[in-house]
């Protein structure tokens, strides 16, 4: 008699356990759930602010390149021609070193 109810009682702290681990799944689901919702919502949020402040920056130029035109065009030459002078460099450089070793 007591063989059974120590097998009673330990199918009993089974199901509670197993009940209980499946409260605490169902938990962490939700959890994971809410959290990678709030994520997401994050994340939108922060690429819409992007794309705002990237417009805004469009917009800003346009209007610069408007109202001073040859500075803008001055800048854009002076800016082409260091990158030319950077990157003619750089390939000159490095095939001087090929040569070397």
């Amino acid at each position: 008699m007591n063989l059974a109810n120590m097998t009673r009682n330990m199918a009993d702290d089974v199901k509670v356990t197993g009940v209980e681990l499946l409260d605490r799944a169902a938990r962490m689901k939700e959890d994971v759930a809410r959290n990678t919702e709030a994520a997401l919502d994050a994340t939108a949020r922060g690429a819409r602010g992007v794309r705002q402040v990237t417009e805004d920056a469009i917009e800003d130029t346009r209007h610069e390149i408007k109202q001073h035109p040859l500075t803008a065009t001055a800048a854009a030459g002076f800016v082409g021609a260091a990158l030319g002078l950077a990157a003619g460099w750089f390939l000159a450089s490095r095939h001087r070193c090929d040569k070397c070793g």
